[in-house]
């Protein structure tokens, strides 16, 4: 019995050492593997003093089409996204859902980039928050190729072109 409880007491006092080590070692695993998953933060930095800019786009028709699916996005949550400092910590539910074909809401996305310092098709496919007129995620390939066409602009450019002249 005594070299039981010899051995029981050894136990005791290596667990009573190892345990703040083995706590601080599961801290650090913690603290990079947190450091890994965390993204860059990432805003389309909106450079204006006011919302008007954003309900005007966000009220966007040309042609009977809409820009933006006003059932499927408020212009709260169009508006949280736009301006935010990071896209990255607004609700992952929150999404800006367009009503108009690829072309055209790559040719407006396009039109929109002077009232951003960083407003990108990069980084409109990095946030993740943009979506077609079928519910489906916007991908570079999608825009980049509604652009290139044959060259072509979409049938709308001209009212397009002349609703950004007047803001």
């Amino acid at each position: 019995m005594n070299e039981i409880s010899v051995l029981v007491s050894e136990n005791a006092l290596i667990n009573q050492y190892l345990q703040p080590l083995t706590n601080f070692i599961d801290r650090l695993k913690n603290l990079f593997v947190e450091d890994a998953t965390k993204k860059i933060a990432l805003s389309f930095k909106y450079k204006c003093d006011n919302d008007i800019f954003l309900e005007k786009v966000f009220n966007m028709e040309i042609n009977g089409i809409w820009f933006i699916d006003k059932v499927e996005t408020s212009f709260p949550v169009y508006k949280a996204i736009m301006t935010s400092k990071n896209i990255y910590d607004i609700d992952p539910a929150y999404k800006i859902q367009l009503q108009c074909n690829t072309r055209m809401a790559a040719y407006i996305l396009r039109k929109m980039e002077s009232y951003f310092s960083s407003f990108y098709f990069s980084n409109i496919i990095s946030s993740q928050r943009f979506y077609s007129r079928n519910g489906v995620l916007l991908k570079g390939s999608n825009l980049d190729v509604s652009l290139k066409r044959g060259g072509k602009p979409p049938p709308n450019k001209k009212a397009i072109d002349c609703f950004f002249d007047r803001l």
